[in-house]
């Protein structure tokens, strides 16, 4: 019989624990409690660069890593993939110590999907970048608090992301940290949001004497009024 450990994760069988789990009845590899003193359950992963969605799963056992980049990932490769099962590998990401992308991520519109970061940033030399994300309309949404973030800032060219959004970010994030260092671009309002409908307008309709069960009202609005010059 062959020796190993029962990862309580998904039952599966291992034979050894990864990084971020202890041993438990010489048996059971269970996931400790992540805290600086013991390194953030010892799941610091060094450096990763993804390109595709499949390779999402290398961040699955890590709580802390040195520098994540994610890259031109195309909406089309979600389309025969459980998107909220793939998300699950962000799950234990609690800090990124030096360097942080999303650049042409059109699967995210949000990135709450990153629940439990706390921390981006350990130094005043890390990066954080997020640009050229079309689909992205907000990074973290109210239920999901920011992480808070120390380094430079510079949230570029995302189509639908309104300035609004960003300053909200920001506002919570300088409150908790000084030092941090915005890109002139960041607070450019032409920069960002270019696709969206940023300012809202209340547009009343009154629609009296219909005589057929199958009417029908088309409202037909210019598409100037979507888009921001520039």
């Amino acid at each position: 019989m062959g020796s190993g450990f029962i990862l309580d994760e998904n039952n599966e069988c291992v034979s050894t624990c990864p990084s971020g789990f202890d041993i438990k009845l010489d048996t059971h590899c269970v996931r400790c409690m992540s805290a600086p003193e013991n390194d953030y359950c010892q799941g610091a992963c060094r450096e990763q660069h993804i390109r595709s969605i499949s390779d999402f799963h290398l961040l699955r056992y890590c709580s802390r890593i040195h520098t994540l980049n994610i890259y031109n990932i195309a909406a089309l490769e979600s389309t025969e993939t459980n998107l909220a099962d793939v998300f699950t590998a962000f799950e234990s990401l609690e800090q990124i110590d030096h360097e942080f992308t999303i650049h042409n991520v059109n699967i995210f519109s949000s990135l709450s999907v990153f629940s439990k970061l706390k921390r981006i940033g350990v130094t005043s030399n890390a990066t954080i970048t997020i640009e050229e994300n079309d689909f992205l309309t907000e990074l973290w949404s109210p239920a999901h608090p920011p992480p808070v973030i120390q380094g430079s800032l510079n949230i570029v060219r995302n189509a639908r992301l309104c300035l609004k959004r960003i300053e909200e970010f920001i506002n919570y994030t300088i409150a908790k940290e000084k030092d941090l260092q915005i890109t002139q671009n960041t607070y450019n309002e032409y920069a960002n949001g270019y696709l969206a409908s940023c300012e809202s307008n209340l547009l009343t309709l009154t629609v009296n004497n219909i005589r057929s069960l199958t009417a029908q009202v088309t409202v037909a609005i210019p598409k100037e009024l979507f888009f921001q010059p520039g």
